[in-house]
């Protein structure tokens, strides 16, 4: 993968950022490890990205001042963090994409390998259960009802700025919700398009190829 900085640049960046805005003195245990796991993770979902400046002379590019791209990146090492037992770690690399990138996804959070997130500020994604070649844009929502149920998204879900899904909601294959529709509770069918809010959805099928221009053959 192409990277605008090295590894060891890249933590050191990292590491600057971390104790500007959390100075407590505490080691950032594990960081460069963490780094080094995340970058593979980041090279595999930008290999599987159509978008141009998600690649050069057809090979993965990561630009560390692309804010689109440094948000998976921290996501990335928040999880990793969490995985490897560096809660703290993990706490600051989330409250760090919060503070930067107005992008609010727990280090808990299962992203799939495979997703693209665009202009993050606003977007919230919680605990759902997230397939690969997810696409959100600006203000996007994703999270629990009332008795913390979470939505279940399948494969080739794009949310179009400021649509949420909430609740016991089953989103089908190939499905987009459109700019600021609101699904709570709702199973939508594969290949739909979904419009305005519920209880009063207006769903059609979709018949445009919404995703080709997003993700590489698939």
């Amino acid at each position: 993968m192409i990277k605008t900085l090295t590894n060891p640049e890249l933590c050191k960046y990292l590491s600057s950022q971390l104790s500007a805005f959390f100075p407590d003195n505490t080691p950032l245990t594990k960081l460069e490890y963490i780094v080094d796991k995340s970058l593979l993770r980041l090279e595999f979902c930008f290999s599987h990205v159509a978008t141009p400046s998600y690649s050069r002379n057809s090979e993965p590019m990561f630009n560390h001042l692309n804010s689109d791209h440094y948000t998976t990146f921290i996501y990335y090492c928040s999880n990793v963090a969490y995985q490897e037992n560096c809660v703290e770690l993990a706490s600051k690399l989330f409250y760090l994409n919060k503070t930067l990138n107005s992008f609010h996804c727990m280090y808990d959070t299962e992203l799939p390998d495979i997703f693209l997130v665009f202009h993050a500020a606003g977007t919230i994604l919680g605990k759902a259960k997230y397939s690969n070649y997810f696409i959100c844009l600006q203000g996007c929502t994703v999270g629990a009802n009332a008795d913390i149920e979470y939505p279940v998204l399948d494969e080739f879900v794009l949310m179009y700025p400021n649509s949420s899904i909430i609740g016991d909601s089953n989103i089908g294959k190939y499905s987009c919700i459109a700019s600021g529709a609101f699904v709570n509770d709702t199973n939508i069918e594969p290949n739909k398009l979904v419009i305005e809010r519920s209880p009063n959805l207006i769903i059609k099928e979709s018949k445009k190829d919404r995703f080709s221009a997003f993700f590489k053959s698939y």
